[in-house]
């Protein structure tokens, strides 16, 4: 006999109203990272107890209720066996889905990076999956739901020892930030040699000074107006012991309060000798310097600049006939000037999610080969390499390492490892179309920028998640690390003397360095999770070996192309929202029969009954019963019977609450009851039942023999085995 809906008459069980399915989620490519020890990083949380009886009711997956993130509200969607629309047998499947997209406005595009996670009891620390293509993915009114359908092996999440499944409790959850492009950037020109490069201010009198300051004129270099600056009698310590020189931004009240501007320059007193032609050996007394110029710091030179005792000998030329020559040169073989403005067109217009991966993650399979112990356990544990071994590989020169000359034999799989490049062992490294949501940094006249004395260029201040960050580049690496041949790149946090006593900020960021021929943004993560921890005592995270230098500057590969680079950032804030949901499943539920004798069954003329109210496992429920049936196939043919949630309104918002249960039709003579076993969901939306159409054949109903129906007198009963039960956790 087949179970089916009310109403929909291919359903195998049904309600009498109506049932749907949720959408299917495609299959997706996973990178695992390694064990993450953020205790509060998620959106939401889910915590499951007794997950056997989950994992072994008739419906294939649950569903969280509607949580809030990015201003958007989601569900977490879990297969307990499985998801069999996927032919997914021997893998936990868990998916993100959008919820309420009926209020969402037509055509509606929702641009999200999430992670999964599911908690190891034992080592107290999160595991986290996300996309090995970067994790951005679209949700639009076609595509609401993504994930993974192979989460986690079953065979490793049921086992205790690895923590995932412990006293038959586990916790799975989300973080979910949402993409918004802000726009914001900045670009930053090199000028070598810039026209008018030189300024010369001859001081007349210099005795007859009075004054404890002396500026000059403003004059221009590289688009900025400067002034010098001298104190005739020194400056701070140097206080009437020798002359101070400094250069001052004069237009600095026109810059932004993050703009800064470089310059490298060389400081001179001139020696009046040698434009006359006497005392040829006789040199300028000349200094070199290298200094960002900001609103904050508009001026930077020497206060000891000179002896007065060297600069008074009349014998030294720096002082001819009560007259001084001043001179500052920006033309030095290694000299520089950095010009900042915003920036507004550099970010790029998304193209499609769905393109195809190229070049750079052609070896995406070899990553995750290597992260899993998937096919080639036993070659790790020979070689002693741990099971969640990240290498971190760019994909030109893993292609590269890969290769094989014609004269060479094959190559064992363990050889072919070892030449591949290994970065780190803690970053990721994707390639994906949207660009950075947060901060763009474009570097023009690279190898000039890279040739500066000062060894790291510091972006101006952007805000995200309610924190100012800068962006950090060390072009030839960060030598206080001992990096080489690398590019260094870190994110920094800004403004933290506004912060209060003790503050700490976890984010989820990722860098990027823009791939100008394939139009993509090389994504690099740590391993982790991409989560940095920042307090008083580390104001900086990042990468030190961000990117080799071969692999930069060879313009094939898009980074570098006719010396213009283009740096990116994403920061998100995780603030721990103390959502979730504690799941369990509740059997063995007292006084869980309910008895329905119906007197002059067989004389109603009424096309449906309905019992009273009556209570198992705190909720209300009633009977419907259909005496001649109540659909197509069943009318005139059936008896049809289901079991209503009374109590449905008083259900959370989009909670649903799952219920297996018995029907039966007793046998009043000999014992011998038809019963019937349903699993579902019941929703607070509607006053929904569940059933059977053809519960048993009228026939057999009205068959005096069988015992069903005595005296015109029908007994339905039902059982309710087991109900699930939620509450905030």
């Amino acid at each position: 006999m087949e179970a089916r809906n009310s109403k929909k008459q291919k359903q195998e069980i049904g309600n009498e109203s109506e049932g749907s399915l949720h959408p299917l989620a495609n299959n997706h490519h996973a990178i695992i990272g390694n064990l993450r020890s953020l205790r509060e990083g998620s959106h939401y949380t889910l915590k499951i107890e007794s997950f056997s009886l989950f994992r072994n009711i008739t419906i294939d997956n649950h569903e969280s209720r509607a949580f809030e993130a990015g201003g958007y509200k989601w569900k977490l969607s879990l297969y307990p066996n499985g998801n069999k629309k996927r032919n997914v047998n021997d893998h936990i499947s868990f998916y993100l889905a959008i919820a309420e997209t009926e209020s969402l406005p037509l055509g509606w595009e929702v641009n999200v990076d999430f992670k999964l996670y599911v908690f190891d009891h034992i080592r107290d620390k999160y595991s986290t999956i996300q996309d090995g293509e970067g994790s951005i993915r679209r949700f639009h009114r076609m595509k609401t739901e993504w994930g993974f359908d192979k989460f986690i092996p079953l065979e490793t999440f049921n086992h205790a020892s690895n923590g995932y499944l412990l006293e038959d409790c586990c916790v799975f959850g989300a973080e979910v930030f949402l993409m918004k492009s802000n726009g914001k950037g900045e670009c930053v020109m090199t000028m070598k040699n810039p026209l008018s490069n030189t300024y010369t201010w001859k001081i007349d009198e210099v005795s007859k000074i009075d004054a404890e300051e002396v500026l000059s004129e403003a004059f221009v270099v590289g688009e900025h107006k400067w002034k010098l600056v001298i104190y005739p009698k020194g400056n701070g310590t140097a206080k009437n012991k020798s002359l101070s020189v400094f250069l001052e931004l004069a237009d600095w009240e026109t810059l932004p309060p993050e703009w800064k501007v470089y310059a490298e320059y060389k400081m001179r007193i001139r020696d009046q000798f040698q434009i006359i032609g006497t005392n040829m050996q006789k040199k300028a007394k000349e200094l070199t310097v290298q200094n960002w110029f900001c609103a904050s710091s508009k001026s930077y030179g020497y206060p000891d600049f000179m002896a007065l005792s060297d600069l008074n000998k009349a014998s030294e030329g720096f002082l001819v006939n009560d007259a001084m020559i001043v001179e500052i040169d920006f033309a030095g073989a290694d000299d520089v000037t950095h010009l900042r403005f915003p920036m507004v067109d550099l970010l790029y217009v998304l193209k499609s999610f769905y393109d195809p991966v190229l070049d750079l993650l052609i070896t995406s399979e070899n990553l995750i080969c290597l992260m899993f112990t998937i096919s080639d356990t036993e070659h790790f544990s020979q070689w002693n390499l741990p099971s969640t071994l990240v290498v971190d590989i760019s994909g030109h020169e893993a292609t590269a390492g890969k290769k094989k000359n014609n004269d060479q034999e094959e190559k064992s799989f363990r050889e072919e490892i070892l030449n591949l490049h290994v970065f780190h062992a803690r970053t990721m490294r994707s390639l994906r179309d949207v660009p950075p949501a947060h901060y763009t940094l474009k570097l023009t006249s690279f190898s000039i920028f890279r040739d500066t004395k000062i060894g790291n260029y510091e972006s101006g201040v952007f805000e995200a998640g309610g924190y100012k960050w800068k962006l950090c580049i060390y072009p030839n690496g960060n030598v206080k690390m001992n990096v080489k041949g690398h590019l260094s790149c870190y994110l920094a946090i800004a403004d933290t003397e506004t912060l209060p006593p003790g503050w700490e900020v976890n984010v989820s960021f990722k860098l990027f360095v823009f791939d100008q021929v394939r139009d993509k943004y090389l994504t690099i993560q740590d391993a982790e999770g991409g989560v940095g921890q920042f307090h008083r005592m580390k104001t900086e995270c990042g990468f030190d070996q961000f990117l080799p230098l071969g692999t930069f500057n060879d313009a094939s590969n898009g980074y570098l192309v006719d010396d213009c680079c283009v740096f990116g950032a994403e920061v998100f804030v995780i603030k721990y929202t103390g959502k979730g949901e504690s799941a369990s499943m509740v059997k063995n539920l007292a006084r869980n029969i309910y008895t329905w004798r119906i007197d002059s069954f067989s004389a109603t003329d009424q096309d449906k009954l309905i019992s009273e109210e009556f209570v198992v496992g705190g909720h209300k429920w009633k009977l419907d019963i259909y005496p001649k049936g109540n659909s197509l196939s069943s009318k005139g043919k059936s008896v049809s019977l289901f079991l209503r949630l009374a109590d449905c309104k008083n259900l959370p918002l989009h909670r649903k609450m799952y219920a297996e249960f018995k029907l039966r039709m007793r046998d009043q003579v000999r014992g011998n009851h038809i019963e019937r076993k349903v699993g579902q969901w019941f929703c607070e939306s509607s006053a929904e039942s569940w059933g059977y159409a053809d519960f048993m054949p009228l026939s057999e109903l009205n068959d005096a023999s069988k015992g069903f129906m005595v005296n015109g007198v029908a007994i339905v009963e039902a059982e309710i085995t087991l109900i699930s039960s939620f509450k905030d956790f």
